[in-house]
């Protein structure tokens, strides 16, 4: 095998490596809590009803706020510990359907 051939061969190898990596995908979204923020108080809550049925409901902090799904489209979120989180809900086929930062904070005025 002459010089060329053996040169020729590297590089189809070469070209085969190269089309068989697998780079990260760049496709990737970020989805940031929008919107005026849900206000709780420590120890209470407030009823959402969404616009369309969710699959999926949680925050981001189950230790400052919890989440009770009543039905498909009608959740409970109520303050546990002062500090700040997000709300998510998602529907079947992968789409968000709502997005809020929440905010719980004490009630100094008692």
């Amino acid at each position: 095998m002459n010089r060329t051939m053996k040169f020729l061969g590297l590089i189809a190898v070469l070209a085969l490596a190269a089309t068989s990596v697998v780079l990260p995908s760049t496709a990737q979204e970020v989805v940031a809590p929008s919107g005026a923020p849900i206000a709780l108080e420590v120890g209470k809550g407030e009823l959402l009803r969404l616009d369309r049925d969710a699959d999926t409901v949680f925050v981001a902090d189950p230790e400052v706020a919890d989440v009770r799904v009543k039905t498909a489209r009608l959740i409970y979120i109520f303050g546990k510990a002062p500090g700040e989180t997000s709300l998510y809900a998602v529907d079947a086929e992968q789409h968000v359907i709502t997005n809020k930062p929440v905010v719980v904070k004490r009630n100094i005025a008692r």
